[in-house]
């Protein structure tokens, strides 16, 4: 890495303009790359072995609820730039079909339409990120833990419940009717103890036990254990590389617990609309690195509801990555309102590059079966719908999914907008409502902060 000029006295250290050479005449640099394997092309994809499948037009649901979020970083101390701070604004918004009923028919939104669907519910929280202590903490690790556990009391906008209550509701699966609930419900069991010193392994966490004020202790250690625990940040958060490396995983599960929120909402207070109502969450349906295992607890959770005739339709709607690049490939050969239900065969032939045709996708993180559905000519979307279990992917086997299918898809096609590619209306609105600019966002957030850290 190149030196740089921290007060302009000095010039920044050029990069040398011939050092590739010795990247390009390496041979083990050649080898490797003549080993290397890439997506299939346009070209090597056999059509005539792709099953597409109509989707029957639908009226869309009647009631809409997107979130999205994201979280920007701010540096807190000119003369430390490394400490730093994460702020996450997220967005939920509740659209009504009798609001958007012109969108079969117009291209663009208008003004007057804007208008019904800009009440967009704000929520913004902090964490520390990198080089900054909270609450006196004796180090990164433990403040990043607290302040964790601190976020999750918050409520989300408009709901009864705490995020950390709705954690202690899906973790002890209090959802339940008691006649349902077996004595293993009540345990939850924890990989390793969060205390670095500590060899203690599956740790059994005791519903009862955390149920006063989400927190117990190790019996081996007498170590802090938090509820939040479970989500084993702490495995991957590093006191001299700080939170970096976990801020895409949080975002994820802040926009899933906020959902649920809404969900259980719904569920206690009128569950006659669960069937009405569509939920659009930005990404897909799974949980991811450290938090993988999260992902069998919302599968129960949505399986357990179907079992009751209370069917949650839900769908994850991504913006990039492998699977888009591989929809926008494809787009043109494929007809409007035809979708490809994803099996491991499909996947591991044209979109991961591998050998094992038969290898199971995604089996410890998604909750969900990947479909890619084209609504018209620039409008190609990859979603996912829960399944009951990962056996969906084993033939794209429509039939595993949760929910009503083809009306989910066709509210999505009712939704586009024309704000950016393949972008859905919900989406852009809550974007424009809670994304931070660079100029002045950014740098009216970093006064902020100096301002009150300073008090």
């Amino acid at each position: 890495m190149a030196y740089t000029s921290k007060e302009g006295r000095k010039r920044n250290e050029h990069a040398s303009r011939v050092s590739h050479s010795k990247i390009i005449q390496n041979p083990a640099i050649q080898d490797l790359l003549q080993k290397v394997s890439l997506p299939k092309s346009i070209d090597e994809i056999d059509f005539s072995d792709i099953h597409f499948e109509e989707i029957s037009e639908k009226e869309m649901f009647e009631f809409i609820i997107a979130i999205d979020g994201g979280y920007s970083e701010i540096s807190i101390k000119k003369s430390f730039p490394s400490s730093s701070l994460s702020f996450f604004q997220f967005g939920a918004v509740l659209l009504r079909r009798d609001d958007l009923i012109d969108l079969e028919e117009s291209e663009f939104i208008s003004t007057q339409m804007m208008k019904k669907v800009r009440n967009v519910e704000h929520d913004d929280f902090c964490l520390p990120m990198k080089n900054v202590n909270y609450k006196d903490n004796f180090d990164f690790e433990t403040s990043f833990r607290e302040a964790f556990f601190d976020l999750f009391f918050n409520k989300e906008s408009g709901s009864d419940h705490s995020l950390i209550d709705n954690l202690y509701w899906l973790l002890f699966k209090k959802y339940k009717i008691s006649s349902d609930k077996n004595e293993t419900d009540r345990y939850y069991t924890l990989a390793s103890c969060p205390n670095a010193q500590c060899n203690e392994k599956n740790i059994k966490l005791d519903e009862l036990d955390l149920a006063k004020n989400y927190s117990t202790t190790c019996n081996k250690c007498g170590h802090l254990i938090y509820l939040t625990d479970v989500f084993r940040l702490f495995e991957v958060v590093d006191n001299e590389l700080g939170a970096t490396g976990v801020m895409g995983y949080v975002t994820n599960v802040l926009e899933h617990f906020m959902l649920l929120s809404l969900i259980r909402d719904i569920i206690e207070k009128q569950p006659t609309l669960l069937s009405k109502t569509l939920f659009i969450k930005d990404g897909p349906l799974g949980f991811f690195g450290q938090t993988a295992n999260i992902h069998k607890l919302f599968r129960e959770l949505i399986v357990y509801f179907e079992s009751k005739d209370k069917i949650i339709n839900m769908v994850g709607v991504e913006k990039s990555g492998t699977f888009v690049e591989h929809s926008l490939l494809i787009e043109d050969r494929i007809f409007d309102y035809n979708a490809i239900f994803l099996s491991n065969k499909y996947i591991n032939k044209y979109i991961k590059p591998t050998y094992i045709i038969d290898k199971e996708y995604a089996p410890t993180s998604y909750y969900s079966g990947k479909i890619l559905f084209k609504a018209k000519k620039g409008y190609i979307y990859v979603t996912s719908i829960p399944s009951r279990s990962n056996d969906y992917y084993q033939e794209g086997n429509k039939s595993a999914l949760i929910g009503q299918v083809d009306k989910i898809l066709c509210t999505l096609a009712l939704l586009k907008s024309n704000s950016y590619e393949n972008s859905l209306l919900p989406i852009s609105v809550i974007n424009q409502a809670v994304s931070i600019s660079q100029t002045p966002g950014v740098s009216i957030l970093e006064k902020f902060v100096k301002k009150e850290i300073k008090k």
